[in-house]
């Protein structure tokens, strides 16, 4: 059974699409493991897939090893895509997407002394590093709990069919690597830019699971 805060719709605050929502996972309060690795938004549909099992707890979510565990999500990149991803404990691996241009987007937040986000053909760092927090990016615009970090990235981008890792990030190739051994409470991927407005209230409610 779902928890009492997937069953809130958080994916859904700050008034956004249902059409526009593609997947979203809530491992923090999940009723099990398999539960966690649902798209709540679409059940059967982009549900996570295991490239190495990481570690589940109701209390933390998923946990990386930093070498190994990973998940796909199957949801393929558009430059048009919007995602957000709540984490705990990171080190220094990339945490979400995939991370070789011309098609990136992924985040890291941690990579040693800034945040490091990836767009397209461009990667950037946008302020000092974190080891917890929401991030996003919509678009081209980064996002960290709920605020714009600094500019958008510039650059090009490339439409492929590469897929949305967590826990580490997807390559060109589909290998995964810069795995990350922190924590995942929640994820949540939707087909459209989302507003500031928007991105500020979904973290928000990502923050409260």
């Amino acid at each position: 059974m779902p928890s009492a805060s997937a069953e809130a719709s958080w994916w859904l605050a700050g008034g956004v699409n249902p059409a526009n929502v593609v997947a979203a996972y809530q491992a923090k309060g999940a009723a099990s493991y398999a539960a966690s690795k649902v798209n709540l938004a679409n059940p059967g549909t982009y549900d996570a897939t295991e490239g190495v099992a990481p570690s589940w707890d109701a209390a933390t979510g998923w946990t990386g090893n930093g070498t190994t565990m990973y998940l796909d999500t199957g949801v393929a990149l558009l430059g048009t895509y919007t995602a957000l991803i709540r984490l705990t404990n990171v080190k220094s691996g990339a945490m979400h997407g995939v991370a070789k241009w011309p098609r990136q987007t992924f985040f890291r937040p941690n990579n040693f002394v800034a945040q490091s986000f990836g767009w397209g053909n461009t990667s950037f760092n946008r302020g000092a590093a974190a080891t917890a927090g929401v991030f996003g990016l919509a678009g081209n615009q980064p996002y960290t709990d709920g605020a714009a970090a600094g500019d958008a990235g510039d650059g090009y981008f490339t439409p492929g069919a590469e897929t949305f890792f967590i826990l580490a990030a997807n390559s060109i190739e589909g290998t995964p690597f810069l795995f990350d051994s922190g924590d995942v409470a929640a994820s949540v991927i939707y087909d459209n830019v989302l507003t500031a407005d928007q991105m500020a209230a979904i973290s928000a409610a990502m923050a409260a699971l």
